[in-house]
């Protein structure tokens, strides 16, 4: 029989936020694409400085105005449905076991079996365990949710599952 730990975590949003940061931190085109707007406002910045007082200057304001309510409502729509997105999976009580076969998600709804081929990297910060599967799906385990008896096992099961496929475990 194999040892298996049982894990019931309990995330908060930030450390939630920042395990789907891990996997989706692939920002470079939004980034240029936010570059490019901000240097678009700044050149309508400078047409209104040249002609204040001209109809020209009247349409770069109106069009500086709706770019940054623009900003605005998209940041705090993202960051709403961030929010939503992780009450619905706190109310949904789940745990993990991790054993030598795989890795089982139980909620009051489903049950998930993921394979340990199927993690892609394991990335460690100061408070969480992020697991990261080819599917894009995460696990955020926070150290605390971990007992100290097992938390040793679990680091080993983990870095000797990384070593097994030549994956890395990313600081």
């Amino acid at each position: 029989m194999t040892h298996e730990i049982r894990v019931k975590p309990n995330p908060t949003f930030s450390e939630w936020a920042q395990s789907l940061n891990m996997v989706f931190s692939h920002r470079g085109p939004a980034i240029l694409i936010q570059a490019f707007l901000t240097l678009f406002v700044a050149g309508l910045t400078m047409t209104v400085i040249e002609t204040l007082g001209t109809a020209v200057s009247a349409v770069a304001i109106l069009a500086a105005v709706c770019f940054a309510m623009y900003l605005i409502l998209c940041s705090s729509l993202a960051t709403s449905r961030r929010r939503a997105i992780f009450q619905a999976l706190k109310n949904a009580t789940r745990s993990y076991i991790f054993s030598d076969e795989s890795i089982v998600t139980e909620s009051q709804a489903s049950t998930e079996k993921y394979s340990w081929d199927a993690l892609l990297r394991v990335t460690e910060t100061t408070s969480t365990h992020v697991l990261i599967f080819a599917t894009f799906d995460t696990i955020c385990i926070p150290k605390r949710d971990i007992s100290s008896d097992e938390a040793t096992a679990f680091a080993a099961l983990l870095q000797s599952k990384l070593d097994s496929r030549g994956a890395k475990k990313v600081p």
